[in-house]
């Protein structure tokens, strides 16, 4: 295995937390420091600093990488024990300088590492020194290209969720979409402290909500780099759903039957990937029936097929806490609502009966509009009314 191979190597391994490969040790060692094992080296630092001598425990490691620079377990060694020692500046100065490759992708992990206890307008200066330099380490060693990428992006997905923190909303958008339109794969990859792409743009959405249009955008946007994320594809359906219903209130059925047509295709997508939702049938179908009124047979069939899987479920297998089963079985009442309208519009006036009288025996029971008024609607038509 050539060097730029086994390095690329030795940090996708660091990347995933998985035990770093070894390299070559030198051949004609000048110091014990240069002659040690990397891991011993750790083994002593880490000693170092149980006994308090933390400053001496990181510079046990500076001298290490120093007298052997190309040594990819020693500089992650070095950056793991100054992280925790909270002494990461004591690591950046001997980096800070180093032009190769190697040494700016270590650089750029001790700022973003850094970045994660400053404040804010400092953390966003030194994501943006991090991100340059994993793009310098790209360029200074080929090899290193999608790992620097990679970080590259979780730099700019951390900065988003520092602007959400402080508020900057604009800013946190803008960055949250371009790590995600940069490395989709990176989505639900942890950035620090629990973080996420994922979750600072749901946390946006939430922010926003009562913003659809820009609510409707963010999650549009979110599924056309990363569509087959079954939260973000049922927020995009909701809210494009949400701003039909606006438009067409208010008067423009033209603009509104666009976002219906959107929320049905993102609707359709998340079934596909979670088939046996009810909640999402049920969702689906009404779009279908109730705002583009088509597909009526199909989106009828995969409505009774979310009632029976429904049923099935509370009774065979309900789930464990009363919450989550009186979810399921407002979501089967809404299966029935809506199965009662298709009905209706498919002119069987006893079938919509039937389905909107088992609508009612869901939760919240009578507490339905919806099915009341298809109930009386049915009732009129089978009375000859």
């Amino acid at each position: 295995m050539n060097r730029s191979a086994l390095l690329l190597t030795t940090l996708a391994a660091a990347c995933a937390g998985a035990p770093a490969l070894p390299v070559p040790e030198a051949t004609t060692p000048t110091s014990p420091v240069v002659a040690a094992d990397a891991g011993a080296l750790e083994a002593l630092a880490v000693a170092t600093a149980a006994r308090g001598e933390a400053v001496a425990a990181v510079q046990l490691l500076v001298d290490a990488v120093a007298a052997a620079p190309d040594d990819v377990p020693r500089l992650d060694a070095l950056v793991r024990i100054a992280a925790a020692e909270q002494l990461l500046p004591l690591a950046l100065q001997t980096l800070r300088e180093r032009q190769d490759g190697l040494g700016r992708w270590f650089a750029g992990r001790v700022r973003y590492l850094l970045a994660s206890g400053q404040p804010f307008e400092r953390a966003l200066t030194t994501l943006d020194a991090a991100c340059r330099d994993f793009v310098a380490a790209a360029q200074g060693e080929p090899s290193f290209r999608d790992s620097s990428e990679q970080w590259a992006a979780m730099c700019i997905g951390a900065k988003g969720n520092v602007a959400f923190r402080q508020g900057d909303l604009a800013s946190a958008q803008q960055w949250l979409l371009e790590a995600l339109q940069r490395r989709p794969d990176l989505l639900t990859t942890e950035l620090g402290g629990g973080d996420s792409i994922k979750l600072g743009l749901l946390r946006l959405g939430e922010r926003v909500m009562r913003d659809t249009v820009r609510t409707e955008r963010l999650f549009r946007a979110a599924v056309t780099f990363a569509g087959d994320d079954l939260d973000l594809l049922n927020n995009a359906a909701v809210y494009a759903l949400d701003r039909g219903v606006q438009l067409e209130r208010g008067g423009d059925a033209a603009a509104a039957q666009e976002l219906f047509e959107r929320s049905y295709t993102h609707y359709r997508r998340a079934v596909a990937l979670a088939p046996d939702d009810v909640r999402l049938r049920n969702d689906c179908a009404l779009v279908a029936i109730h705002h583009l009124h088509r597909d009526r047979e199909a989106a009828m069939a995969l409505l009774q097929a979310a009632i029976a899987d429904g049923e099935r479920t509370l009774r065979d297998d309900p789930p464990p806490t009363a919450r989550a089963r009186r979810t399921l079985d407002e979501a089967i009442g809404d299966c029935y609502e809506n199965l009662a309208l298709g009905w209706l519009d498919a002119g069987d006036a006893t079938a919509a009966r039937a389905a909107a009288l088992a609508s009612l025996q869901h939760h919240p029971g009578e507490q339905r509009p919806g099915a009341r008024q298809h109930l009386r609607a049915a009732e009129a038509k089978l009375s000859g009314g």
